[in-house]
């Protein structure tokens, strides 16, 4: 027995086609689960060390050298604001990796939750199509944001080597970001250079599939905990009270269960959104101070890139707080279903459900960031905020410094 049969037990009452399971959503996640390292291939779905050991080489390779080469360039502000966006993207993908490596138990379990089907809920509902609907719902919404967060990742690589030049066989090329290497990258040694545009673009692979590991943990388990949320509401506005005290103890343990996925996710995923939170406004400041310099010296392969930057940094960021504000949203949902039912014309136990709910629900389902920073549309807007401001300091600093060599 797996973890996700542990967690949700087989529901000997309800049975479901075949046809509604998401095979899709499946095998599009466990690519970057895969190359992730929290899933071998096949069936076997146990973290795979060697994967992560392979990771974590590399990005530290690339953190090692961009530090050296921030050492190296420390008195051009325009230079370091770019190496210090690539040497804060690469850190937080370390952190994250870190992160799925150190809690693989309960992200072994949250990979699967979000593929969860209505057979294996514990749940006595009488209305099984509109339950199905609602998974199917949640997953194909899943699915088109993590679809959406692939193709903008991909066109900021893709702008990247266009700035470059990388495609030219001959011609300006330089490097996809600014990197330190042990041997020459220019023109004249166009071997080495391209040896480097290698390296690079596997560190933007890595880059590509840890990132979206995480989201995909983060984005799928709340979207399932709010359609799992969303149908437990549905169990208590039912016209026919379920027979049975263990039906009706089953709608309690069901919201036990998940409060402890919330739990798993926020020590498995929740210092991983502190870190997309403050990464996600330096990076966003660092991109906006080169879109700025770049309309100024109309440079439009330069703002290209930036400008896709900061989108790409704000999508990232809003996914995380608005699925967040998502859950909160469907907790209190939940609590306001449990009050506008009709429980003064139940039995005494259905009443005792609907008191221990109630007083379960008081507090909507929160994920915090380790008790620092929740998950909601208030902590984007405050990001925002912040942004603002740092990029106002980075322009000044940049208007004085230009202003003292002339």
């Amino acid at each position: 027995m797996n973890i996700t049969d542990k967690l949700f037990r087989s529901n000997k009452v309800i049975k479901i086609n075949k046809e509604f399971e998401d095979e899709h959503l499946v095998k599009f996640m466990t690519k970057f689960f895969v190359f992730a390292g929290i899933w071998k291939s096949g069936n076997d779905h146990q973290h795979n060390s060697m994967v992560a050991i392979f990771n974590l080489t590399v990005l530290t390779v690339a953190f090692l050298s961009i530090s050296y080469m921030f050492i190296l360039k420390y008195n051009d502000i325009d230079m370091n604001t770019e190496i210090l966006l690539h040497f804060v993207e690469i850190f937080h993908t370390i952190c994250t990796q870190i992160m799925l490596i150190w809690k693989r138990q309960n992200v072994a379990r949250l990979a699967e939750v979000f593929t969860i089907s209505l057979d294996r809920m514990d749940l006595p509902v009488n209305d099984r199509q509109s339950c199905v609907l609602i998974l199917r719902k949640e997953q194909d919404s899943f699915l088109r944001v993590m679809k959406m967060a692939f193709a903008a990742i991909v066109s900021v690589y893709i702008s990247v080597i266009i700035d470059s030049n990388a495609f030219l066989v001959f011609g300006n090329q330089k490097l996809l970001y600014p990197t330190w290497f042990p041997f020459d990258t220019d023109v004249n040694h166009i071997w080495f250079y391209y040896l480097a545009v290698v390296f690079q673009l596997l560190v933007y692979i890595e880059l590509l599939f840890v990132d979206l590991a995480a989201v995909g943990l983060w984005y799928g388990t709340i979207n399932s905990v709010s359609g799992m949320l969303h149908i437990l509401g549905m169990c208590f506005q039912e016209e026919e009270e379920p027979s049975g005290a263990n039906k009706t103890k089953c709608l309690v343990d069901f919201h036990n269960r998940m409060k402890e996925l919330i739990k798993d996710l926020n020590l498995s995923v929740g210092i991983i959104f502190l870190e997309v939170v403050l990464t996600s406004q330096i990076a966003i400041c660092f991109c906006g101070f080169h879109v700025v310099q770049a309309i100024y010296t109309r440079e439009s392969t330069r703002l290209f890139k930036f400008f896709i930057g900061v989108g790409v940094f704000t999508l990232m960021l809003f996914v995380y707080c608005t699925s967040g504000q998502k859950l909160i949203n469907k907790s209190e949902d939940l609590h306001n279903n449990l009050y506008f039912c009709q429980w003064y014309e139940r039995s005494k136990t259905f009443k005792r459900t609907i008191y221990f709910c109630q007083t379960n629900t008081m507090r909507p389902l929160v994920i915090d960031g380790t008790l620092m920073i929740p998950a909601n549309l208030q902590t984007f807007v405050h990001s925002m905020e912040a942004v603002f401001s740092y990029l106002n300091f980075l322009l000044v600093i940049k208007d004085k410094s230009y202003r003292a060599v002339n």
